[in-house]
């Protein structure tokens, strides 16, 4: 899965979200640009749902 942060979204906000899907046994592996940052959602597809 991969979340597209909003440009406007802060650092706490992007905290938030990698909180949440590491608090479901899931994985994130970050690509920040310069405009907007990614989040990939590595693990099972069943924990996703959680989301």
């Amino acid at each position: 899965m991969i979340i597209v942060m909003s440009p406007k979204a802060t650092q706490q906000n992007l905290e938030d979200v990698i909180k949440k899907v590491e608090s479901n046994g899931l994985k994130v592996n970050l690509s920040k640009g310069e405009e907007r940052t990614i989040v990939g959602v590595i693990g099972d597809k069943k924990n996703i749902a959680n989301l």
